[in-house]
């Protein structure tokens, strides 16, 4: 057994074979307890300390604590035990105030001639505060004011850092003296007093001398302690220590400092304490305690205890069933792949937000959250439960994070791989991160995220924010989904889609701008950011991309859907249902799937697919396009480029253009209707092979080739007859595009009148497809019966036809009666049709008169200085719809004949 000191130097110290006590003192020091017992204290400075074999103690440099006394024998009770110096004389204070008093005390003036002093030195282990107290009084003989002495401290070169001169003002009465002095470092620092005044032997004296530690002086050097073989006993204290307890069963204290912990073999029982701290149980059944601030700790092997206690924790329980508490504050519990059956408790104090975290875990993990911040988990081999937790995150595998019965808010994270995560009852935040995920929202008020790749995010009841993040993602709006906020993302491979075939109910879709805008339907709405798709219902749906600029696709469902989209390359499916497809600008694909739907492509090439059903319209617009009929009885328009048309099974009907190709398909009867383009003429050049091809030439008013046209698999041709309708006149029968006011036009009521006013308006291709209802109505020659009218003409669908017939005057009591041109369409050869374009021009007179067109008696049109209240509500909507400029308060006059209501017509026709 030894007792070993070191000095302030650097040491190498070793132990005997007994139980030795080992002091390193200063210095940076190397210790070895050997064997047996040993008790080591490493004293100040950075140093590395092995205890050996046996059960040791260990410590590391604790440094001196705040009021520790640094001096010995400051009462001079007995002796001058400690102090050294010149002339220093002790006795009972009794020998120089007669009091009687055995108190022992010093004097500062021991003899004449010689200079008092006194002195001790002392150790700081670093920079510190302190304080020298004392009290001191001049005996009886002594001059007051005069005597006295210097009060220093010194450091170890003899320099000055804190001195006072102090001449005590009384022989009676004590008085107390402070000096505080700052030691910038550690080391030995000397207290001395030294005479001043009269060296007559009858000066100060001095009593109750202390220096006192003010604030902490801490051995903040980095120790290194190895406890060896043996139940060993480690303590840190100050600094950025690292202790290994190593064989049998160990008691590791860190201390102050941001130290590092590892319990070795067997039992261990590991406290981190102040800083930050890193700890490991190694193997066996341990116990670790984190301590205060953030601390990282790890079980090792076996059914280990770890507690975080306070501060943002790390913990990980590793192999072995073990019990996990964070503590307070925001901490992070890391579970891997087959870490045995884990308990582990979040805690609830401090900033709260405890995470558990499966980022490690080289297998997928399935989650359950139930009621408040409870679950329970399996991760590959690996189980547990857990409370008072606040967020999980998954693994990089395919996770399944479900916290659909959670009574409390969750934020889970699911990390890359393919995750399904599921939002509980209040406001949660559910993120993807990499993969392809699928995020349901639940209820409540919550934040979903994508990340990336192709996932798909369904809010769920509440006003949800859900942004999809790199790559294509699918948006599922449902059943009562409140309001929800939108954003596709516009990172990766982007694609977003908004998907409506779970709402219950038809859709209202705008886009107000570039891949932006709102949705309404029965049970919610919701606005939408970075969207590209966009899936419909099986009910009737409206969305309407005509301001947007981007390519899109857009699909309909099984309704009745109305799509309409803007510059863009274009993707347009009706889905099954009448639906109407109208494309911008750009090369667009409509697709109108089953129904009798209605397509226009717009300007650009589009190509267009009618799909089953009888389509009523098919028309490419301007642009070189392509469209296909299908199955059903088609009608194609044209309007300007080269287009070609396909017409497939069915009797379809092709209103072709210049520089067009019509294939009417092999089957069904198909007509070219050459009728509304206004040519003076057409040559039809059937081929000598196939009298169903060949080629139609457009012709000037001079009979000259002016364009043409290919046609193959057509069964019919309509030829193109002179333009216009012809109104008799004083001049003769003029056309009514020619016709100007002050003509003379003759009347069935007033002979010839004279034309007041000619109106007329000019409706598109996309103007009839907008207003379907302004469609004309076309009336073959014969059609009206005896030869009339002479040719064919087209009039708007409200304008009145004057019928002389014996059922009239049966049913209603007149033998002529006006009949609008919509209701005779049960007539064979009278049919409403959509041309690629159409001008309506109305004639006025001072009255309402019965004129003669194409043999025809028909009426004119007279608004202006007239009330509209002599016409029927349907021709008054055309009227004010193709003529808004003649609205304005018209005196009544009465109708030349009585108009027959639309029922009227039709019993009167089928009498």
């Amino acid at each position: 057994m030894a007792t070993i000191y070191g000095t302030s130097a650097n040491d190498q110290l070793v132990g005997t074979t007994k139980a030795d006590s080992i002091f390193g003192g200063l210095g940076t020091d190397t210790l070895d307890g050997g064997t047996g017992n040993d008790t080591i204290d490493a004293g100040a400075g950075a140093d590395s300390v092995l205890g050996g074999s046996g059960d040791d103690l260990l410590y590391g440099g604790q440094g001196t604590p705040v009021g520790s006394t640094l001096i010995n024998n400051g009462t001079f009770d007995s002796n001058t035990n400690g102090w050294t110096g010149t002339d220093i004389e002790w006795n009972p204070e009794s020998a120089y105030f007669s009091n009687g008093s055995n108190n022992g005390v010093i004097e500062m003036d021991g003899t004449t001639g010689p200079t008092t002093v006194v002195q001790q030195s002392f150790v700081v282990d670093g920079a510190v505060s302190a304080s020298v107290t004392l009290r001191s009084i001049i005996r009886t003989a002594g001059t007051v004011g005069t005597d006295g002495f210097r009060l220093e401290v010194l450091d170890a070169k003899g320099a000055v850092v804190g001195s006072q001169i102090i001449l005590p003002g009384s022989r009676t009465a004590w008085t107390n003296y402070t000096l505080n002095v700052s030691l910038p470092a550690a080391g030995v620092y000397t207290l001395r007093m030294t005479e001043v005044g009269n060296n007559d032997s009858l000066g100060a004296v001095v009593d109750n001398v202390q220096v006192t530690t003010t604030s902490v002086i801490a051995d903040v050097a980095n120790d290194t302690l190895a406890g060896g073989a043996g139940n060993d006993t480690l303590y840190g204290y100050n600094g950025n220590d690292q202790l290994n307890g190593d064989g049998n069963d160990d008691l590791v204290y860190g201390g102050n400092g941001d130290d590092s912990l590892n319990g070795g073999t067997e039992v261990d029982t590991l406290y981190g304490d102040g800083g930050n701290d890193s700890l490991y149980g190694g193997s066996g059944a341990d116990r670790v305690f984190g301590g205060e601030n953030a601390d990282l700790i790890f079980g090792g092997t076996e059914n280990d205890t770890l507690a975080g206690d306070a501060g943002d924790d790390t913990l990980n329980g590793d192999a072995g069933n073990d019990s996990v508490s964070g503590g307070d504050d925001q901490d992070l519990f890391l579970i891997g792949a087959s870490e045995g059956f884990d308990t582990i408790l979040g805690g609830e104090g401090g900033t709260d937000r405890d995470t558990l975290s499966f980022a490690g875990s080289t297998a997928g993990v399935t989650v359950t959250l139930s009621g408040s911040e409870t679950g329970s988990y399996v991760a590959g081999t690996g189980a547990g439960t857990f409370s008072q937790i606040e967020v999980v995150i998954g693994s990089a595998q395919a996770d399944t994070l479900n916290a659909a019965a959670a009574t409390a808010p969750v934020t889970l994270f699911g990390g890359a791989g393919n995750d399904t995560i599921t939002g509980g009852l209040l406001n949660d935040s559910l993120s993807g991160d990499d993969g392809n995920d699928r995020i349901y929202g639940g209820s409540g008020n919550d934040t979903l995220l994508g990340g990336i790749g192709s996932d798909m995010l369904a809010g769920g009841a509440g006003n949800d924010i859900l942004t999809g993040g790199g790559d294509a993602d699918t948006f599922e709006v449902g059943v009562n989904d409140d309001t929800d906020t939108i954003d596709g993302g516009n990172t990766g491979t982007d694609l977003d889609r908004l998907d409506f075939t779970g709402t219950g109910s038809g859709v209202n879709v705008v886009f107000s701008g570039n891949e932006s805008g709102f949705y309404t339907y029965g049970g919610g709405s919701g606005t939408f950011a970075e969207i590209e798709q966009v899936g419909s219902t099986a009910y009737d749906d409206r969305l309407n991309a005509s301001q947007t600029m981007g390519n899109m696709n857009l699909g309909g469902g099984e309704g009745n859907d109305a799509i309409t989209t803007g510059s863009g390359n274009d993707q347009l499916f009706g889905g099954s249902g009448n639906d109407t497809l109208t494309a911008g600008t750009g090369a667009d694909v409509l697709t109108g799937d089953e129904g009798t739907d209605d397509l226009y492509g717009g300007d650009g090439n589009d190509v267009l697919y009618g799909g089953g059903g009888d389509d009523s319209i098919l028309s490419g617009g301007d642009g070189n396009d392509t469209v296909y009929g299908g199955a059903g009885n088609d009608q194609f328009g044209s309007e300007s480029g080269r287009d070609q048309m396909f017409g497939g099974d069915g009797d379809d009907r092709f209103l072709g253009g210049i520089d067009d190709t019509v294939d009417g398909g092999a089957g069904g009867n198909d007509v070219l209707d050459l009728s509304f383009w206004g040519w003076a003429g057409t040559n039809i050049l059937y081929s000598s092979s196939d009298p169903q091809s060949g080629i139609v030439q457009f012709l000037d008013a001079g009979g000259n080739v002016q364009n043409s046209m290919s046609f193959s698999n057509i069964e019919h041709v309509l030829p193109c007859f002179t333009p216009g309708t012809r109104v008799r006149t004083a001049r003769g029968d003029v056309p009514v595009e020619d016709l100007v006011v002050g003509d003379r036009v003759r009347t069935r009521d007033h002979g010839l009148q004279t034309l007041r006013w000619v109106g007329s308006r000019t409706l598109s291709l996309a103007d009839l497809i907008v207003q379907p209802k302004l469609k004309p109505i076309r009336m073959d020659a014969g059609s009206l019966g005896a030869g009339l009218p002479v040719r064919t003409m087209t009039v708007s669908p409200q304008h009145r036809m004057l019928l002389q017939d014996p059922r009239a005057e049966m049913l209603f009591g007149e033998a002529e009666v006006l009949v609008a041109a919509v209701h005779l369409t049960s007539l064979k050869g009278v049919e409403q049709v959509l041309p690629a374009g159409v001008t309506y021009i109305h004639l006025l007179f001072d009255a309402h008169e019965i004129i003669l067109a194409d043999d025809v008696w028909t009426e004119s049109f007279q608004p202006a200085d007239r009330t509209l209240g002599c016409m029927d509500a349907e021709q008054r909507a055309e009227i004010e719809a193709l003529f808004p400029d003649l609205r304005g308060d018209f005196r009544n006059f009465p109708a030349a004949r009585m108009t027959l209501k639309g029922f009227e017509a039709r019993v009167m026709l089928a009498a």
